[in-house]
């Protein structure tokens, strides 16, 4: 049972009920080209897969108080978004995809302008009129790796007069308050859509046969998707 307040709730019951539209997104894009499979659409099923689980893990920490495991999260939510959409920017995305499905770093890749993919490189490209982005993916990039961001969830203030110093070691945020978490879940759901319009996009125009560089040639075939796409509960 959730020892978060209602509003938080009722946002974390949202956040669940969205995860359809990453199933939705998938279902679209298997069924499209008569069930074609090209190599961007590997990548976007590691990408759907990997969101929708972090989704259900994500909704799991927020819902128990562990801020700074939920902020990774968001952080790797980000990052799948980020890395689809990097197949936009360079001149072959198939090439691109083939590589990624073999284990390459999409940081080693360039641009149509001729950068290198850097994960600054991708926020800078994606940010456009997301004013949200790169302000999330500098904080939630804090939880990641040990640093000043888990020195202040640790530390409640500055030594008191008798130089004790007030910190926790412990499991859970009691203390943080709603705002905090409904503005982590915002963005959450925003990294999300950002995944899921790409894909939309993606499916568009592999539905229509457009940009055939985008996806190269096929590859396999995506038999029955229906059977794959796992539903929540209702």
């Amino acid at each position: 049972m959730s020892t978060q307040s209602e509003a938080v709730v009722e946002s974390l019951e949202y956040l669940e009920r969205e995860e359809d539209r990453i199933r939705d997104a998938a279902l679209a894009m298997l069924e499209a080209a008569e069930g074609a499979l090209y190599p961007v659409d590997l990548v976007a099923i590691a990408a759907l897969n990997r969101a929708l689980d972090q989704s259900a893990a994500f909704r799991l920490l927020v819902s128990n108080r562990h801020f700074p495991s939920a902020a990774i999260l968001l952080r790797t939510q980000l990052d799948s978004a980020l890395r689809f959409s990097a197949l936009w920017h360079v001149a072959d995305p198939g090439q691109l995809a083939r590589a990624i499905i073999k284990g390459e770093h999409v940081r080693r890749h360039k641009d149509r302008m001729g950068q290198l993919l850097t994960d600054a490189r991708l926020v800078e490209l994606q940010s456009g009129d997301r004013d949200w982005l790169r302000e999330v993916y500098d904080k939630a990039s804090g939880f990641v790796h040990l640093s000043s961001a888990h020195l202040a969830h640790a530390f409640a203030g500055p030594p008191g007069e008798d130089g004790r110093m007030p910190f926790k070691i412990g499991i859970g945020d009691e203390d943080l308050g709603d705002q905090v978490y409904l503005e982590a879940i915002a963005a959450f759901d925003a990294a999300t859509d950002l995944l899921v319009e790409l894909v939309e996009n993606w499916t568009v125009l592999k539905a229509t046969g457009g940009r055939t560089p985008m996806g190269g040639q096929p590859i396999g075939s995506a038999g029955a998707p229906h059977d794959v796409i796992r539903r929540r509960a209702t």
